[in-house]
């Protein structure tokens, strides 16, 4: 498919498709890192064990 026909019939390049995946796998990583430096503090935000409180890493 030439780009001219991409364009005419509205669907989008394979290089935009691979762009937003590889920022949504970026992003998807750096969210499931942003708990790990509140992993000490949630046993006393929460009012649970440590053990409870490791859950939050696998569930986010």
């Amino acid at each position: 498919m030439t780009r001219s026909t991409a364009l005419t019939t509205g669907r989008p390049s394979s290089t935009a498709i691979t762009a937003v995946l590889a920022l949504s796998g970026t992003l998807v990583a750096l969210m499931q890192t942003l708990v790990v430096p509140l992993l000490p503090d949630f046993p006393g935000i929460l009012g649970v064990s440590a053990d409870d409180a490791s859950w939050l890493v696998t569930a986010t």
